[in-house]
């Protein structure tokens, strides 16, 4: 090959490189919510089950998960545990309080608990805190 039809196979891949990237990029940030919105799907289940199988309480997550990934007891049945590990988003498993608080960025999950009052929805930040999940 010459000089001249190597540049030109090159500007060609080039080319074809710039008009692939952004759907590749646009396909990573779908998988991304994705795998956040099943992630939320799991644990709004885990906290709904609880919640029957333990007379209306909600588990307490803002301490730690152990309501829900250890097992309890309510009224001598033995029940759990409801998730096999504590989730993580984006290496975080804090939970802040609140449902209708923006949370900053260093919280994983904004979960509405509210003194065991709340309505048990629970929803999770990307990790930049710019983008919030709910299910």
């Amino acid at each position: 090959m010459t000089t001249i039809e190597l540049m030109i196979v090159i500007t060609i891949l080039g080319i074809l490189a710039t008009l692939v990237y952004p759907h590749y990029e646009y396909a990573t940030d779908n998988a991304e919510d994705n795998v956040h919105l099943q992630q939320l799907k799991v644990i709004r289940m885990a906290i709904q089950i609880y919640h029957i199988q333990h007379g209306g309480n909600l588990p307490n997550l803002l301490t730690n998960w152990n309501d829900l990934t250890q097992a309890s007891t309510y009224h001598n049945h033995a029940y759990g545990p409801y998730l096999a590990d504590v989730p993580l988003n984006h290496k975080r498993s804090t939970v802040l309080d609140g449902y209708k608080i923006d949370p900053p960025t260093p919280y994983g999950y904004v979960y509405d608990y509210q003194g065991g009052n709340g309505t048990g929805d629970i929803r999770q930040t990307n990790g930049s805190g710019k983008k919030l999940y709910k299910w």
